[in-house]
This record gives C-alpha cells, sequence and structure tokens, in this order.
C-alpha cells in the first residue's frame, strides 16, 4: 500500500502482442476481506462442538475440525488417520446400513440435503461404539450439476441413545 503496510494479492497476467512489440498485462487484486472471511471461518469450524468432515466423492476425508476428532476418537483411543474401512455403520435400529444408503451416499447421489440422521458408528480395530446425528450437505463447484463433496455436520447422541434404549 502507499503507506508501507503490505496485504495478501492475487496477481493474474499474460503476454500479449501490440503494435509488434511483446506486452505484459498484469491484474492485481486485493485478497484482504477474502482472508479476513476465511480467518473468520476457520475460527468458527475450530470452536463449534459439533463434529464437520468434509469428504470426496472418493469417501476420502479431506477435513475434519477439532469437535469431529473428539467426538470420533482420532488421534485419542482411535490410532492412526481415519479410514472408512475401520468402520461399521449401522441406521437407528442397529441394522447394517450399505455403503450406497450412507447419508453422504445419498447426498453425492441426489445432491440434496440429507437432514438430521441418526447412524451408529462402531470403529472395528478398537470395538468402539458411537451415536451420531448427521446432517450431510452436497458441495457443488462452480459450474457442476453434481456434488464433488459433502460437508457431515454431527453431534454426539450416543448417551442420549443408550438412555433412551435402558
Amino acid at each position: 500500500r502507499g503507506d508501507g503496510s503490505r496485504f495478501p494479492v492475487e496477481v493474474h497476467s499474460a503476454g500479449f502482442e501490440h503494435d509488434g512489440r511483446r506486452c505484459i498485462v498484469a491484474v492485481a487484486r486485493d485478497l484482504s476481506g477474502r482472508w479476513q472471511a476465511e480467518s473468520r471461518y476457520r475460527l468458527l469450524l475450530e470452536s463449534i462442538d459439533k463434529g464437520v468432515l468434509l469428504i470426496d466423492r472418493q469417501f476420502a476425508l479431506l477435513s475434519a475440525n477439532p469437535a469431529a476428532h473428539r467426538i470420533l476418537g482420532f488421534g485419542g483411543r482411535l490410532d492412526g488417520p481415519p479410514r472408512f474401512a475401520d468402520w461399521s455403520v449401522v441406521d437407528e435400529h442397529g441394522r447394517s446400513l450399505p455403503r450406497e444408503r450412507w447419508p453422504m451416499s445419498r447426498a453425492l447421489r441426489s445432491g440434496q440435503i440429507v437432514p438430521s440422521t441418526t447412524i451408529g458408528l462402531h470403529h472395528l480395530p478398537s470395538d468402539h461404539m458411537i451415536w451420531i446425528s448427521a446432517t450431510t450437505v452436497p458441495v457443488f463447484s462452480s459450474g457442476r450439476d453434481c456434488a464433488d463433496h459433502v460437508f457431515v455436520l454431527f453431534s454426539d447422541i450416543t448417551e442420549l441413545k443408550r438412555n433412551n434404549t435402558l
């Protein structure tokens, strides 16, 4: 800036010929506003008590907020990075759910939000069982008509589910 302070920018340039001479045009865009919005978004995700996962079409986990780590046990009693093959998923009645019926599969396929759904997650290597209430939101890239990713927003309802069963 004119006062000597620094700020984040995005610069694009392209070469072209004008009157027989090679020229370059460059466009710089101030990213200060976007950087501040991303910082606020990151702070929100890190501070809420609801688990948030970002998962791609191949079921690769791209991101998990601290609440998701705490609820699912990543880095605690469960070893290593999460792998969906290590989990058995059941519906609210305890019946096994095949992958095509998982809320995230349904959201990816339909492109629609799958509202609050109760599912049980059994971590096979540790024999640890938790119950969650999950809302799954499809995420579309610009100009695409099918979802590339899904956000899974969830709460731990294990104690509530156990008390209800008792």
